[in-house]
């Protein structure tokens, strides 16, 4: 869940043109080195409560180009329908399901209510820059986007861009699903039913478009253990958000899918350092998720719920106009501009 997908993709070609992975640690680590990682990996479960509390991404400007602008109207497009495709990919994603214990993962098909919910959050943080495709295969079109994308410096658009563009292409999330944003391309793609999933994705591009150096960001992804960071900086944003929206279902929601799917990330980075038990704490991590994301659901109380925005306390960057580096950023823009439908 996150930009990961393509990058996930580009480092499984990396593997298999032969590099054994990044900063991978042998089995046969020292007995007092390993127990130091045991340490560090039962700090980051006892302190799992407190890994996602809110906090949203700061946002002094956004770094994109006129060039970006241009090919993202209309921000939203959708794919076109084909059941049979899209029943296929819903067989294909019944681990994502399992893992997630929600069978709107990996649906294939985005319903009007959880649209609006990213709808809102695009307006809410003046993401207009970025493109969302909602269960959509466009790699021709992505290939403009990444050629659009000055944001993004040249090396890493004509390397890893093209490789996780390439990824995509191949394994096409329209059959294998996999919620993912392209830092190189600039897009987003939904292929589950969860409004928090769609957020997480949009915080990701949030979180991007205030760097400055965007394709180095991304790039450090791919180091084992660094993903924690940026996962965690897009969900404590959501949860963030969810707060500030105000709606005690949603935020219940959000813990109960952000935890797990954050603990497949602490799951992964723990079997780097011990592979010979990579399956087991990875498991263990996605039981840790769901134990903690419930029970911190459990804490919100529908009957004594109270926003954000109760008393006029606002959340701070949650505006529809951080400054844009470009002189054709429109802040007001046509409804049409903003959904689309195509193949």
């Amino acid at each position: 869940m996150a930009q990961g997908c393509a990058l996930k993709t580009l480092f499984s070609i990396g593997n298999a043109v032969g590099h054994n992975g990044l900063l991978r640690v042998s089995s046969s680590l020292p007995m007092r080195t390993s127990l130091l990682w045991c340490f560090v990996f039962v700090l980051l479960l006892s302190s799992g409560c407190h890994v996602l509390t809110p906090q949203p991404i700061p946002v002094d400007k956004y770094f994109t180009c006129d060039e970006q602008l241009q090919a993202t109207k209309p921000v939203i497009e959708r794919g076109r329908e084909m059941p049979v495709l899209d029943t296929v990919g819903w067989i294909i994603g019944i681990p994502s399901k399992i893992i997630l214990w929600d069978s709107r993962a990996d649906r294939h098909y985005i319903s009007p209510e959880t649209e609006q919910v990213l709808a809102k959050y695009i307006d809410d943080n003046g993401l207009y820059h970025v493109k969302f495709r909602l269960n959509q295969y466009a790699p021709i079109q992505d290939w403009h986007r990444l050629r659009a994308n000055k944001s993004v410096g040249w090396g890493w658009r004509y390397t890893l861009g093209v490789l996780s563009l390439a990824g995509e292409a191949i394994l096409p999330g329209r059959v294998f699903g996999g919620d993912h944003y392209n830092p190189y391309t600039g897009t987003v793609h939904i292929y589950s039913d969860i409004p928090v999933i769609t957020l997480h994705e949009a915080a990701h591009a949030k979180d991007f478009s205030r760097r400055k150096y965007p394709g180095t960001y991304g790039a450090i992804y791919l180091i084992p253990v660094v993903p924690l960071w940026h996962e965690s900086v897009a969900s404590r944003d959501v949860v963030a958000y969810l707060q500030y929206l105000g709606n005690p279902a949603l935020e219940k929601e959000g813990y109960h899918v952000l935890y797990p799917a954050y603990g497949t990330y602490v799951g992964s980075a723990a079997g780097t350092f011990f592979p010979d038990y990579a399956n087991p704490l990875y498991i263990g991590g996605i039981l840790w998720g769901h134990a903690v994301g419930r029970w911190n659901g459990s804490q919100v109380n529908p009957e004594t719920y109270r926003s954000v925005r109760d008393g006029d306390v606002m959340l701070p960057h949650f505006v529809p106009s951080p400054v844009q580096d470009s002189t054709t950023y429109e802040q007001t823009r046509a409804a049409e501009n903003l959904r689309g439908e195509n193949s």
